[in-house]
């Protein structure tokens, strides 16, 4: 188990490696901004089977996204500023993956980065 604190003012991207039945956590601080969309994605080649939870303050999970190749992040839009969790889990396999938290402007110059 990995956890880390940040504050999504900014976008996140974390690369990472799991194998079966472990997983990578994160918390981090949504201010209260214009807007309280963002884009989240995760990305996993064929040999881990993983899914991002993503839980807000009281623990209650908001989000599901299935680890996938090549697809453009969901557009969410988070119920308000304050402290949230996400979680990638691997339930098979093992392997790299890699999880984006981003705004729209980032979003772009992130993917284009990452190719």
């Amino acid at each position: 188990m990995i956890t880390v604190s940040l504050s999504l003012g900014f976008s996140i991207l974390v690369s990472d490696s799991l194998s079966r039945g472990k997983y990578y956590q994160l918390k981090f601080k949504l201010k209260d901004e214009k807007s309280l969309d963002r884009y989240i994605g995760l990305y996993t080649r064929k040999t881990l089977d993983a899914d991002m939870l993503l839980f807000d303050e009281n623990d209650k999970m908001i989000a599901k996204i299935a680890g996938s190749a090549g697809k453009y992040p969901n557009l969410f839009t988070f119920p308000g500023a304050g402290i949230y969790s996400v979680k990638v889990i691997a339930y098979s396999g093992e392997g790299s993956f890699l999880m984006v938290l981003s705004g729209k402007e980032e979003l772009k110059t992130i993917l284009q980065d990452v190719k």
